[in-house]
């Protein structure tokens, strides 16, 4: 679907996305034939990626543009520096070249390959980001739909530092080798953030988002303007909200409405063109609505609950109040023994008050 097609409440949203794409292939020119090159060798090594390619290849292929000697520039730092260069980590001084930090280049490119849309409907996506989710958080329920998603979220009533969130991309990826989700927020500024947290694993049940999370909260690694604890403390909230969106994903039959048949579509992959392989940034938006029936099914339950109270069919003081649809957490047996988690997801529900002839 093109932009022009787009519903307006899906369309003007976009526009901040859009702008931030295009700030970084303008000042990243080349950057898809470089993240191609490092796909196709992935593909032919014994080590394919699941994201085409790994976050640290990304960060190449954004110096390559920007800098294409950056390799020879760093062998000669290190040997001034008394290092060797193998395995060492890339300078500040190179990383702050980039027109934007890496994990918006990680997360912003990814989602470019794919261009899917997600929109929860307005209910929906409040409930869901009204509490914080701090439980434990094995790996397996963190399941993208895709290699990056971006959920609109103008629509969440969400403000960070005084500006409102419109846009959220979330990417499961690798730094180091190891497993990372990151989140780039988007605010009605136009101003991006990228929060990254540790992948858990799947068998891992004590972990919580507190306990992934990392410090690598700013807009570029300026070593002289590290977040202070504070804005740490401010985005590390503001993933425990977002989580519950990804955490969506992860039921068996998520309630999602696709607008276009493009939406069904496999993950990007490098295609045989002329018995070339390439990779090529979609030409199309897929959007997907989400949560329509649950929607309906929230206002149906509120409405009869209004009815109720209305009619005097509830007695006490408690008033019957909607849970938000969640995860739970369940052990079974003996801890060091046959223990293991049951994980149930918990759908919207009225619930609380007694109903009079249950009452009586």
């Amino acid at each position: 679907m093109r932009n022009k097609d787009l519903d307006p409440k899906i369309g003007i949203p976009l526009k901040v996305i859009t702008a931030r794409l295009e700030h970084v292939k303008f000042n990243l020119n080349g950057l898809m034939k470089r993240v191609e090159a490092y796909a196709i060798a992935r593909q032919n090594s014994k080590d394919p990626h699941e994201c085409l390619i790994s976050g640290d290849e990304w960060t190449y292929a954004a110096l390559d543009c920007r800098d294409p000697i950056w390799r020879e520039r760093m062998k000669r730092t290190s040997t001034i520096m008394g290092v060797q260069a193998t395995g060492q980590e890339i300078p500040l001084s190179f990383i702050n070249q980039l027109p934007c930090n890496i994990g918006e280049i990680i997360t912003l490119g990814s989602w470019s390959l794919t261009k899917n849309i997600y929109r929860f409907e307005d209910q929906v996506i409040q409930m869901l980001v009204k509490t914080e989710y701090n439980r434990s958080i094995p790996g397996f329920l963190l399941n993208l739909p895709d290699i990056a998603i971006y959920v609109q979220t103008d629509n969440a009533n969400l403000y960070v530092q005084n500006e409102q969130v419109v846009g959220v991309i979330f990417a499961k990826n690798t730094l180091n080798d190891r497993k990372v989700l990151f989140t780039t927020v988007y605010t009605d500024t136009g101003l991006a953030k990228t929060i990254t947290m540790h992948f858990p694993d799947d068998d891992d049940f004590e972990s919580t988002v507190e306990d992934c999370m990392t410090d690598f909260i700013d807009t570029f690694f300026d070593e002289k303007n590290l977040p202070d604890e504070q804005e740490i403390n401010t985005f590390m909230e503001l993933q425990k909200k977002l989580i519950n969106l990804i955490l969506w994903f992860s039921q068996k039959e998520p309630d999602l409405r696709p607008l276009t048949p493009e939406t069904t579509q496999a993950r990007p992959k490098l295609e045989l063109i002329k018995r070339e392989l390439r990779l090529f940034e979609a030409n199309k938006y897929k959007p997907t609505i989400v949560g329509t029936e649950t929607n309906k099914k929230i206002n149906e339950a509120i409405l009869k609950r209004d009815e109720d109270l209305k009619s005097g069919n509830y007695k006490g003081t408690k008033k019957p109040h909607p849970r938000i649809p969640h995860w739970n957490f369940y052990w079974l047996g003996k801890r060091g023994t046959k223990e293991k988690w049951v994980n149930h997801w918990i759908p919207f529900q009225i619930v609380g008050g007694v109903p009079k002839e249950k009452g009586l």
